[in-house]
């Protein structure tokens, strides 16, 4: 087998595994499907990102499903009552709350304790926007990643 044909063959397996799981939502019949599922969504991040991705492969396996942590932070928004029930500004601005309240934790020499709480927060409310506008934000990041590394250190900043 080429390395082309392996390629396209571990692509295609790739995401029939992911839609596989989509299908069942998220129900593990297979004890290593998560396992294997881990494998090819990083393949395909890294296949997208035409290998330019700015973590390496092992890292990529290990990290977090942003579309995972989406979906979970959408059903509990849908819990709550409080799915799709403002404007993207509206909730930006929630976002921004989150930042404000951020700060605050952050007004002497160290951080506060709570100060992690309140970035989750940022994390999660930003989580929230992408499932409620139906964007990959797996992706999404992945690809900035990739612009990012394209960029040239600034060495004008002030020190």
């Amino acid at each position: 087998m080429t390395q082309n044909n392996e390629r396209e063959l571990i692509e295609r397996l790739a995401l029939v595994v992911i839609d596989l799981r989509r299908s069942h939502n998220g129900f593990d019949f297979i004890a290593s499907l998560s396992e294997l599922e881990a494998f090819a969504k990083a393949y395909k991040v890294a296949i997208d990102a035409n290998d330019k991705s700015p973590i390496s492969q092992n890292e990529q396996q290990e990290a977090v499903d942003l579309n995972d942590l989406a979906g979970r932070q959408a059903d509990w928004l849908k819990t709550m009552g409080w799915w799709k029930n403002k404007t993207p500004l509206e909730s930006l601005m929630l976002v921004v709350s989150e930042c404000g309240e951020a700060a605050n934790e952050v007004r002497g020499k160290e951080p506060t304790e709570h100060f992690k709480t309140e970035l989750a927060d940022i994390i999660l409310r930003t989580l929230g926007i992408a499932a409620e506008n139906d964007i990959n934000i797996q992706q999404a990041v992945m690809d900035k990643m990739a612009k990012n590394k394209e960029l040239k250190p600034n060495t004008n900043r002030v020190k």
